[in-house]
C-alpha cells in the first residue's frame, strides 16, 4: 500500500519485503507479481522509495535466476512475451490482470515489465540508473541508505552546502551588467 511506504517505518518494511521474497521455495509467478506491483506502486512514490525499490530488486535478483531472466526480458528491444522462460509450453498465452486478487494467478510474467521501461526513462538521474543496471541483471552497487539519501531533504541540505561559484574578475559582457573599469562604466 503507498502509505505504508511513505510511512516512518519504510525502511522496516522494505526489509520485510526482502526477507519474504528472498525465500529460495517462492513460486516463480508469485515472486513476478509482487516485483510488479511493487513497481507499479514505486512508480507513484517519491524518489527515494522508487529508488529504494530498484535497490530491493537488484538485490533479489542476484538470489532469483528467474527474476533476472523475467527483468533482462522486459529490458530487451521489443517488448514481446516471446521466449519467457516462465511461460510453459502449449499453455494458451494469458494477459496480465494486475487488479488480479491472487498475485500468483495475475499473469505477471505473461508479458514484459513495462514499468522497468518507465523508470529507466525517469527525469531523476540515479533512479534512471539503478533501473537500468538493475534490468541489465547488474548488481546495482550503493553503500548508503537510499531512503535517506535520496530525500527532497538531502537533496537540498547538499545543495545549500555547495560553495559559491568563483567570481571571474570583471563582470561584464551583457547589456545589463556592463564592463567596469575602474569606477567608470565602459
Amino acid at each position: 500500500h503507498r502509505n505504508s511506504l511513505e510511512s516512518s517505518n519504510s525502511l522496516l518494511y522494505f526489509k520485510l519485503l526482502f526477507q519474504a521474497l528472498k525465500v529460495e521455495t517462492i513460486a516463480p509467478e508469485l515472486l513476478i507479481a509482487f516485483v510488479r506491483r511493487l513497481m507499479q506502486v514505486s512508480l507513484f512514490a517519491p524518489f527515494a522509495l522508487a529508488i529504494s525499490t530498484q535497490y530491493l530488486l537488484s538485490e533479489l535478483a542476484q538470489h532469483h535466476v528467474v527474476l533476472q531472466e523475467y527483468l533482462q526480458l522486459a529490458a530487451s528491444e521489443g517488448g514481446s512475451s516471446e521466449g519467457n522462460p516462465l511461460e510453459g509450453e502449449g499453455k494458451e498465452k494469458a494477459t496480465y490482470d494486475p487488479l488480479g486478487r491472487m498475485p500468483q494467478f495475475a499473469g505477471a510474467n505473461s508479458s514484459p515489465a513495462w514499468e522497468g521501461h518507465l523508470q529507466r526513462e525517469s527525469v531523476h538521474p540515479t533512479l534512471a540508473m539503478f533501473a537500468s543496471a538493475c534490468c541489465g541483471a547488474e548488481k546495482v552497487k550503493y553503500n548508503g541508505d537510499p531512503l535517506q539519501d535520496f530525500t527532497l531533504t538531502a537533496f537540498l541540505d547538499r545543495f545549500m552546502q555547495r560553495a559559491p561559484k568563483k567570481d571571474l574578475g570583471e563582470k561584464g559582457g551583457s547589456l545589463m551588467q556592463p564592463r567596469r573599469v575602474g569606477n567608470l562604466r565602459a
